[in-house]
């Protein structure tokens, strides 16, 4: 992901991307549910925006967008339970206030 970041930095003269990024869906979001032994599973997709802007060297950018997803609660599967279950959802991805 940091490779990323940095070819879009340069590229685009940018040092930040907003990426979507997309998970499998098998994290584990409470103790007492096992879903390792689950057939199917929910794909996730969520927005992430990678910042370079504090970054310098090499090490720290790995490290800052290392800790960046780190950040991210339970890899991004609760942004789509709150996106795609609510019932506005629709109606706010097309608005256009001007």
């Amino acid at each position: 992901m940091t490779a990323v970041a940095e070819a879009f930095a340069k590229w685009m003269g940018e040092r930040f991307l907003l990426i979507e990024l997309e998970g499998h869906g098998r994290e584990a979001m409470f103790e007492d549910i096992d879903v390792t032994r689950t057939v199917g599973w929910f794909t996730t997709r969520f927005p992430v925006l990678l910042d370079l802007r504090r970054a310098s060297g090499t090490g720290d950018k790995l490290k800052s967008i290392k800790e960046q997803l780190r950040c991210i609660p339970s890899r991004g599967i609760g942004y789509g339970l709150l996106r795609y279950l609510n019932p506005k959802a629709e109606y706010e991805r097309n608005y256009d206030p001007s």
